[in-house]
């Protein structure tokens, strides 16, 4: 894994990434990534949930890359959190955007690590903890494939312990002023 998250940087930083950006449904795209890593979840006594209140409607994604974007936030999440912790992603559909979060009940990013949560080969102690497995580039990688979205990207503290990241990307249509981002049924025959 470690090969391939340093090749995908050096793609995404080259801009040698080639994005095959489709009507991708957003709804259907977390619930296929979070089945993906739920033995991921059971393994560290953690659950990962969508919000019921998350609705369906399409983005402008590529959508292997959008997978790869929640993976890298759900692995995080999952890694972080207590045992018998929950992770849960929301998704809220924005006037042009689509809008993602999720959210851990872990201990929170150190505040001296803050500036740095983004780069290469970035880890973080948490609580005088060992660094947990993984490369260190799970979040970088993020931050590329957002940005090429043209998208944005970020975290804060969750209420109460915890950390929330959270991505935004277009609807489908958004481009087109005065045109409507296309809902489900649009793209239902």
């Amino acid at each position: 894994r470690l090969i391939n998250d340093i090749l995908d940087v050096g793609k995404l930083e080259a801009s040698s990434v080639i994005f095959e950006f489709a009507p991708t449904d957003l709804r259907a795209t977390a619930e296929q990534t979070i089945d993906a890593n739920r033995a991921l979840a059971e393994e560290q006594g953690v659950s990962v949930r969508l919000d019921t209140r998350s609705p369906n409607f399409w983005v402008r994604a590529d959508p292997d890359r959008l997978i790869q974007v929640l993976t890298n936030l759900l692995s995080n999440a999952i890694k972080f959190s207590p045992r018998d912790g929950e992770v849960v992603v929301t998704i809220v559909r924005r006037p042009l955007t689509g809008y993602v979060t999720v959210h851990d009940h872990g201990p929170g990013i150190p505040e001296e690590f803050k500036a740095r949560i983004f780069g290469k080969f970035e880890q973080a102690k948490v609580n005088g903890s060992q660094q947990k497995t993984g490369s260190g580039l799970g979040l970088n990688i993020v931050a590329n494939i957002v940005t090429q979205h043209a998208g944005s990207f970020g975290y804060s503290d969750a209420p109460g312990g915890g950390t929330i990241f959270h991505f935004e990307i277009p609807l489908w249509n958004a481009d087109r002023v005065g045109t409507p981002a296309l809902s489900q049924d649009a793209l239902t025959p």
